[in-house]
């Protein structure tokens, strides 16, 4: 996406990737859908599985839906925002399906003002939310399953915040998660933590 105010509705399609999980590459992963910073852009309705990221929304982008999609199988992440914001305003990331991703969502590189609500996270192989270095997101009334769909994978389930401050998590449901529910992490200040 190299545009502001763009929707991209997949109409139930597919976007199918090299299956970079199955070939065990880490390094310069491509990602399904790219959103290289701009504001306004719609990401809905399909599937993008077996990328480096499924959807990576990378610094600046803000005012942006992904919603409505499955992200399965991607090596790094479902979804990755890397400094997702202007400074107050992010995006929203809402009703989608995140199953078998190494994270479901990943929140880095100082992303500030995002909403994550409504998802399931089912069986990804590590933390359904992995947030590091960011603040004031809000996380609400997700469910998450740390049950691996596939056998030969482990599960590390619930939420889990690396110096990542006045975060809310709010409403969720955690089951089965194989280290905790929500970890919260040295450097991770002053978030809440109820419901």
């Amino acid at each position: 996406i190299a545009a502001n105010d763009v929707v991209l509705d997949l109409g139930g399609h597919t976007i199918d990737g090299p299956d970079y999980l199955l070939l065990g590459e880490e390094d310069n992963l491509a990602a399904g859908v790219r959103n290289i910073g701009h504001e306004n852009v719609v990401i809905r309705n399909g599937t993008v599985q077996e990328f480096g990221a499924g959807v990576s929304v990378m610094a600046g982008g803000r005012w942006g839906r992904i919603e409505n999609l499955t992200l399965h199988k991607n090596a790094l992440a479902g979804v990755e925002l890397f400094d997702a914001d202007d400074g107050r305003n992010g995006n929203v990331i809402r009703n989608n399906t995140f199953t078998m991703n190494e994270a479901g969502v990943s929140v880095l590189g100082g992303t500030e003002n995002n909403v994550i609500e409504g998802n399931t996270f089912d069986g990804n192989i590590g933390v359904a939310i992995w947030m590091v270095d960011s603040s004031d997101n809000r996380i609400e009334d997700n469910e998450v399953s740390g049950i691996p769909i596939d056998p030969n994978f482990d599960s590390d389930g619930g939420m889990l915040l690396e110096g990542s401050t006045d975060n809310v998590i709010v409403g969720n449901r955690l089951v089965e998660s194989g280290d905790a529910g929500v970890i919260l992490a040295m450097g991770s200040h002053r978030n809440r933590v109820e419901n």
